[in-house]
Protein backbone atom coordinates (compact mmCIF):
# COMPACT_ATOMS: atom_id res chain seq x y z
CA UNK A 1 0.00 0.00 0.00
CA UNK A 2 3.24 2.38 0.90
CA UNK A 3 4.54 1.60 -2.32
CA UNK A 4 1.32 2.28 -4.04
CA UNK A 5 0.68 5.77 -2.19
CA UNK A 6 4.28 6.56 -3.19
CA UNK A 7 4.11 6.23 -6.51
CA UNK A 8 0.56 8.36 -6.93
CA UNK A 9 2.12 10.72 -5.40
CA UNK A 10 5.17 10.82 -8.21
CA UNK A 11 2.70 10.78 -10.89
CA UNK A 12 0.46 13.84 -9.05
CA UNK A 13 3.60 16.35 -8.69
CA UNK A 14 4.62 14.89 -12.08
CA UNK A 15 1.52 16.17 -13.63
CA UNK A 16 1.06 19.55 -11.49
CA UNK A 17 4.63 20.45 -13.40
CA UNK A 18 2.99 20.91 -16.23
CA UNK A 19 4.21 20.90 -20.19
CA UNK A 20 8.06 21.15 -20.75
CA UNK A 21 8.93 23.26 -23.22
CA UNK A 22 9.60 20.12 -25.73
CA UNK A 23 6.24 19.32 -25.04
CA UNK A 24 4.78 22.56 -25.66
CA UNK A 25 6.54 23.24 -28.93
CA UNK A 26 5.54 19.89 -30.39
CA UNK A 27 1.49 20.98 -29.87
CA UNK A 28 2.51 24.48 -31.13
CA UNK A 29 4.36 22.63 -34.17
CA UNK A 30 0.77 20.39 -34.61
CA UNK A 31 -1.65 22.89 -34.24
CA UNK A 32 0.52 25.10 -36.81
CA UNK A 33 0.09 22.42 -39.30
CA UNK A 34 -3.80 21.74 -38.86
CA UNK A 35 -4.11 25.47 -38.92
CA UNK A 36 -2.16 25.64 -42.12
CA UNK A 37 -4.13 22.56 -43.33
CA UNK A 38 -7.31 24.54 -42.59
CA UNK A 39 -6.33 27.81 -44.22
CA UNK A 40 -6.00 26.81 -47.44
CA UNK A 41 -9.14 25.49 -48.19
CA UNK A 42 -11.17 28.37 -46.56
CA UNK A 43 -9.01 30.41 -48.92
CA UNK A 44 -10.03 28.64 -51.71
CA UNK A 45 -13.51 28.11 -50.77
CA UNK A 46 -13.94 31.68 -50.67
CA UNK A 47 -12.73 32.04 -53.74
CA UNK A 48 -14.64 29.96 -55.05
CA UNK A 49 -17.85 31.78 -53.43
CA UNK A 50 -16.48 35.26 -55.11
CA UNK A 51 -16.38 33.15 -58.67
CA UNK A 52 -19.99 31.72 -58.20
CA UNK A 53 -21.05 35.04 -57.09
CA UNK A 54 -19.28 36.72 -60.12
CA UNK A 55 -21.11 34.38 -62.20
CA UNK A 56 -24.12 34.63 -61.06
CA UNK A 57 -23.83 38.74 -61.56
CA UNK A 58 -22.63 38.10 -65.46
CA UNK A 59 -25.99 36.03 -65.80
CA UNK A 60 -27.99 38.72 -64.89
CA UNK A 61 -26.15 41.63 -67.12
CA UNK A 62 -26.50 39.43 -69.83
CA UNK A 63 -30.63 39.21 -69.40
CA UNK A 64 -30.45 42.83 -68.29
CA UNK A 65 -28.52 43.56 -71.80
CA UNK A 66 -30.69 41.60 -73.40
CA UNK A 67 -34.11 42.97 -71.91
CA UNK A 68 -32.60 46.68 -72.75
CA UNK A 69 -32.15 45.36 -76.40
CA UNK A 70 -36.17 43.76 -76.64
CA UNK A 71 -36.91 47.15 -74.74
CA UNK A 72 -34.91 50.14 -76.96
CA UNK A 73 -34.46 48.14 -80.17
CA UNK A 74 -30.84 48.28 -79.44
CA UNK A 75 -27.74 47.19 -77.48
CA UNK A 76 -26.56 49.64 -74.87
CA UNK A 77 -23.45 51.70 -75.83
CA UNK A 78 -20.40 51.28 -73.40
CA UNK A 79 -19.53 54.01 -70.87
CA UNK A 80 -16.43 55.53 -72.10
CA UNK A 81 -16.11 58.09 -69.59
CA UNK A 82 -12.44 58.68 -67.96
CA UNK A 83 -14.39 58.43 -64.59
CA UNK A 84 -16.80 55.79 -65.11
CA UNK A 85 -20.88 57.28 -64.48
CA UNK A 86 -22.47 53.92 -65.80
CA UNK A 87 -24.42 55.71 -68.15
CA UNK A 88 -24.30 54.71 -71.57
CA UNK A 89 -22.27 57.25 -74.12
CA UNK A 90 -24.21 57.42 -77.14
CA UNK A 91 -21.95 58.29 -80.78
CA UNK A 92 -23.27 61.98 -81.35
CA UNK A 93 -23.27 60.44 -85.68
CA UNK A 94 -24.31 57.10 -84.59
CA UNK A 95 -24.39 56.27 -88.59
CA UNK A 96 -20.61 57.27 -88.82
CA UNK A 97 -19.43 53.68 -87.44
CA UNK A 98 -17.35 54.92 -84.74
CA UNK A 99 -15.78 51.63 -83.76
CA UNK A 100 -16.48 47.71 -85.14
CA UNK A 101 -15.78 46.61 -81.89
CA UNK A 102 -16.46 49.48 -78.60
CA UNK A 103 -15.16 48.62 -76.14
CA UNK A 104 -15.26 50.35 -71.97
CA UNK A 105 -17.11 50.03 -69.24
CA UNK A 106 -20.42 48.71 -68.46
CA UNK A 107 -23.29 50.90 -68.54
CA UNK A 108 -24.63 49.68 -65.51
CA UNK A 109 -26.68 52.64 -64.39
CA UNK A 110 -28.45 52.01 -67.93
CA UNK A 111 -29.32 48.64 -67.04
CA UNK A 112 -30.10 49.17 -63.51
CA UNK A 113 -27.13 46.25 -62.10
CA UNK A 114 -24.80 46.14 -59.98
CA UNK A 115 -21.43 48.48 -61.04
CA UNK A 116 -18.51 46.45 -59.56
CA UNK A 117 -17.45 42.41 -59.67
CA UNK A 118 -17.07 40.74 -55.86
CA UNK A 119 -13.55 42.06 -56.31
CA UNK A 120 -14.49 45.86 -56.57
CA UNK A 121 -13.97 46.43 -60.16
CA UNK A 122 -16.23 47.74 -62.79
CA UNK A 123 -17.20 45.08 -65.45
CA UNK A 124 -15.61 45.59 -68.65
CA UNK A 125 -18.28 45.86 -71.72
CA UNK A 126 -17.81 45.14 -75.48
CA UNK A 127 -20.56 45.48 -78.28
CA UNK A 128 -20.71 44.70 -82.07
CA UNK A 129 -21.86 49.00 -83.31
CA UNK A 130 -24.45 47.38 -85.33
CA UNK A 131 -25.98 45.88 -82.55
CA UNK A 132 -26.41 49.82 -81.01
CA UNK A 133 -28.47 51.57 -83.82
CA UNK A 134 -32.00 51.03 -83.32
CA UNK A 135 -34.46 48.74 -85.28
CA UNK A 136 -36.89 49.90 -87.74
CA UNK A 137 -39.69 48.75 -88.89
CA UNK A 138 -40.35 47.86 -92.37
CA UNK A 139 -36.68 48.56 -93.01
CA UNK A 140 -34.91 46.61 -95.86
CA UNK A 141 -32.78 43.78 -94.62
CA UNK A 142 -29.22 44.25 -94.73
CA UNK A 143 -30.05 47.96 -95.51
CA UNK A 144 -26.80 50.89 -95.39
CA UNK A 145 -28.09 52.58 -92.71
CA UNK A 146 -27.16 50.38 -90.55
CA UNK A 147 -29.76 49.83 -88.17
CA UNK A 148 -30.24 46.89 -87.09
CA UNK A 149 -31.59 43.99 -88.94
CA UNK A 150 -32.08 39.92 -89.13
CA UNK A 151 -29.24 39.87 -91.69
CA UNK A 152 -26.78 41.94 -88.73
CA UNK A 153 -24.03 39.85 -87.44
CA UNK A 154 -22.14 39.74 -84.21
CA UNK A 155 -18.72 40.66 -84.42
CA UNK A 156 -16.29 39.58 -81.58
CA UNK A 157 -14.90 36.54 -81.11
CA UNK A 158 -14.41 34.44 -77.75
CA UNK A 159 -11.68 31.85 -78.29
CA UNK A 160 -10.50 29.37 -75.65
CA UNK A 161 -7.23 27.33 -75.14
CA UNK A 162 -7.24 23.26 -75.90
CA UNK A 163 -6.42 20.39 -74.46
CA UNK A 164 -4.93 17.67 -77.19
CA UNK A 165 -2.51 15.07 -75.70
CA UNK A 166 -2.21 13.62 -78.98
CA UNK A 167 -1.32 17.24 -80.54
CA UNK A 168 2.80 15.58 -78.67
CA UNK A 169 3.73 13.07 -76.56
CA UNK A 170 1.82 13.54 -73.98
CA UNK A 171 2.02 17.45 -74.09
CA UNK A 172 -0.32 20.23 -74.13
CA UNK A 173 -2.00 21.70 -77.32
CA UNK A 174 -2.55 25.22 -76.61
CA UNK A 175 -4.32 25.97 -80.05
CA UNK A 176 -7.19 28.47 -79.99
CA UNK A 177 -10.34 26.75 -80.39
CA UNK A 178 -12.93 29.03 -81.25
CA UNK A 179 -16.25 29.18 -79.03
CA UNK A 180 -17.64 32.09 -80.99
CA UNK A 181 -16.98 34.35 -83.72
CA UNK A 182 -20.24 36.29 -83.60
CA UNK A 183 -21.16 37.94 -80.34
CA UNK A 184 -23.33 40.79 -80.26
CA UNK A 185 -21.68 42.23 -76.87
CA UNK A 186 -19.67 40.47 -74.49
CA UNK A 187 -18.61 41.64 -70.04
CA UNK A 188 -16.18 40.27 -68.73
CA UNK A 189 -14.77 40.09 -64.72
CA UNK A 190 -11.12 40.28 -64.08
CA UNK A 191 -11.40 37.91 -61.67
CA UNK A 192 -9.20 38.38 -58.01
CA UNK A 193 -6.10 39.61 -59.65
CA UNK A 194 -7.64 42.06 -61.47
CA UNK A 195 -4.85 42.63 -63.95
CA UNK A 196 -5.72 45.66 -66.74
CA UNK A 197 -9.62 46.06 -64.75
CA UNK A 198 -10.41 49.96 -63.87
CA UNK A 199 -11.48 51.35 -60.07
CA UNK A 200 -15.14 52.63 -60.28
CA UNK A 201 -12.61 55.84 -59.75
CA UNK A 202 -11.34 55.29 -62.93
CA UNK A 203 -7.78 54.27 -61.73
CA UNK A 204 -6.42 51.12 -63.48
CA UNK A 205 -4.75 48.36 -62.14
CA UNK A 206 -1.30 47.18 -63.99
CA UNK A 207 -2.02 44.96 -67.30
CA UNK A 208 -1.37 41.41 -67.28
CA UNK A 209 1.95 40.59 -68.85
CA UNK A 210 1.99 40.80 -72.85
CA UNK A 211 1.62 37.56 -74.65
CA UNK A 212 -1.01 36.88 -71.78
CA UNK A 213 -4.38 35.72 -72.61
CA UNK A 214 -5.50 38.17 -69.33
CA UNK A 215 -3.70 40.46 -71.47
CA UNK A 216 -5.98 40.25 -74.70
CA UNK A 217 -9.22 40.34 -72.31
CA UNK A 218 -8.39 43.37 -70.61
CA UNK A 219 -7.33 45.28 -73.48
CA UNK A 220 -9.38 43.65 -76.58
CA UNK A 221 -6.81 41.82 -77.85
CA UNK A 222 -6.51 42.64 -81.90
CA UNK A 223 -9.68 43.91 -83.44
CA UNK A 224 -8.30 42.02 -87.11
CA UNK A 225 -9.71 38.90 -87.33
CA UNK A 226 -9.30 36.15 -86.75
CA UNK A 227 -7.66 37.38 -83.27
CA UNK A 228 -9.85 37.06 -80.40
CA UNK A 229 -11.02 39.82 -78.24
CA UNK A 230 -11.73 37.25 -75.24
CA UNK A 231 -10.53 34.05 -73.50
CA UNK A 232 -12.59 32.47 -72.10
CA UNK A 233 -10.77 29.01 -70.82
CA UNK A 234 -10.62 27.05 -67.06
CA UNK A 235 -9.13 29.01 -64.05
CA UNK A 236 -5.69 28.53 -63.01
CA UNK A 237 -3.45 29.10 -60.39
CA UNK A 238 -0.55 31.67 -61.19
CA UNK A 239 2.40 30.48 -62.92
CA UNK A 240 6.17 30.47 -62.56
CA UNK A 241 8.28 33.09 -64.50
CA UNK A 242 8.23 30.27 -68.03
CA UNK A 243 4.75 29.93 -68.08
CA UNK A 244 2.77 30.74 -71.49
CA UNK A 245 -0.61 30.73 -72.81
CA UNK A 246 0.82 29.56 -76.10
CA UNK A 247 3.61 27.39 -75.94
CA UNK A 248 3.57 23.86 -76.28
CA UNK A 249 4.53 21.68 -72.90
CA UNK A 250 4.73 24.84 -71.07
CA UNK A 251 2.75 25.69 -68.15
CA UNK A 252 -0.53 28.05 -68.89
CA UNK A 253 0.22 31.24 -67.15
CA UNK A 254 -2.55 32.90 -64.53
CA UNK A 255 -5.80 33.06 -65.38
CA UNK A 256 -9.35 34.16 -63.12
CA UNK A 257 -11.11 35.63 -65.66
CA UNK A 258 -15.03 35.13 -66.01
CA UNK A 259 -16.40 36.03 -69.18
CA UNK A 260 -20.05 36.01 -70.73
CA UNK A 261 -21.37 36.63 -73.75
CA UNK A 262 -24.50 37.35 -75.81
CA UNK A 263 -24.56 35.17 -79.08
CA UNK A 264 -26.16 36.75 -82.34
CA UNK A 265 -28.59 34.34 -82.94
CA UNK A 266 -29.68 34.91 -78.90
CA UNK A 267 -30.41 38.37 -79.26
CA UNK A 268 -32.16 38.23 -82.91
CA UNK A 269 -34.66 35.45 -81.42
CA UNK A 270 -35.32 37.33 -78.46
CA UNK A 271 -36.01 40.57 -80.63
CA UNK A 272 -38.37 38.36 -82.88
CA UNK A 273 -39.99 37.34 -79.67
CA UNK A 274 -40.52 40.56 -78.51
CA UNK A 275 -41.95 41.69 -82.48
CA UNK A 276 -39.08 44.58 -82.51
CA UNK A 277 -37.99 42.49 -85.80
CA UNK A 278 -39.98 40.60 -88.45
Amino acid sequence: MLSILRRSGLLARNASRGFSLVELAVVLAIVAVLLGALLVPLATQHQMRKNKEAERNLREINEALIGFAVTNGRLPWPDTNFTPDGIENVPATPLALPCVVCEGLLPWQTLGVGAIDPWGRVYLYRMSSEFGFTVQTGQPAGGVDERLDLLDVGTIRINTRGDNPAAGSGGESKEDIVLTADAAAAVTSLGSNGMGGVWPNGDLLAPAPAGTDERINSDGGNPGAPSPHFYSRQITLPGNSGCSDTTENVEFCDFDDLVTWIPRVVLINRLVEAGRLP
